[in-house]
């Protein structure tokens, strides 16, 4: 269910909640990030806007940019094409919480051949 739009939460225990940006389309759109056992789950301060969300299990990679130890912009692509772009004021625990769930492996660091 990747990118889907929903009224309901994604996740029944919240492992990580955290305000933030979803950069998709030309203006950024604030809320809450919340990460949990089934996925991360983007609740809009705008709730006509719908939640934004992806299951752990179609994660296909997680685009970092991270410098100087600071995780600027997180891009989650799916398997099915689709690709959110979260800011968020807890990056390195987002970070941390989307890598116990989907493994290192699917993480990619943009600036690492630089």
């Amino acid at each position: 269910m990747a990118g889907a739009r929903a009224s309901r939460a994604l996740n029944a225990q919240i492992e990580l909640s955290t305000r933030g940006n979803l950069l998709q389309g030309p203006l950024p759109r604030p809320g809450v990030w919340e990460l949990g056992e089934k996925g991360i789950d983007f609740v809009p301060e705008d709730p006509a806007r719908g939640r934004v969300q992806v299951e752990w299990a179609d994660v296909d990679e997680v685009r970092c940019d991270i410098v100087r130890e600071h995780v600027r912009s997180l891009t989650v692509e799916t398997n099915t094409g689709e690709r959110l772009v979260m800011i968020a004021a807890d990056s390195l625990g987002a970070l941390r919480a989307i890598a116990a769930h989907v493994g290192r492996d699917r993480l990619v660091d943009v600036n690492a051949g630089r």
